[in-house]
């Protein structure tokens, strides 16, 4: 019987996170016309499992008017944000990164963290590190 109790109430606590992480994969749906872009992030925020980070003094003017139907937000962005000033990015902690002007990158470039790296000394020289044998490239 406790063996029976302590089985569910571990169950009753995971099942959320299983809800929960099933949620960061649902498509977008919806009407979004005449929305300024704060309430359209307000709007993401609350329904799915991302978070915005803009300056909102850049787009205090720019007006949403796009409808979503099943769309990740990958692909909304891209549509919404198209032929204008504005970028995104969306890294893997679901945190959006929209800018004006610039792009960044939110994620890290393939193979950084490969074993292979360039070092420079202090006397100006270049090493090339392969599995800690150095070889001296110049």
């Amino acid at each position: 019987m406790r063996r029976t109790r302590i089985i569910v109430i571990c169950l009753l606590f995971l099942f959320p996170a299983f809800a929960l992480q099933g949620q960061d994969k649902k498509s977008i749906t919806g009407n979004f016309d005449n929305y300024s872009f704060e309430h359209f992030a307000q709007e993401i925020e609350t329904n799915y499992a991302y978070h915005f980070y803009y300056d909102i003094h850049e787009l205090d003017s720019f007006s949403v008017n796009i409808r979503a139907d099943h769309l990740s937000l990958h692909e909304l962005l891209k549509k919404l944000l198209d032929k204008t000033v504005y970028h995104f990015a969306i890294d893997s902690l679901d945190r959006v990164f929209v800018t004006k002007g610039f792009i960044i990158q939110a994620a890290l470039p393939a193979g950084i963290f490969d074993n292979e790296r360039i070092k420079i000394d202090g006397a100006g020289k270049t090493w090339q590190i392969m599995q800690n044998h150095p070889e001296k490239i110049n």
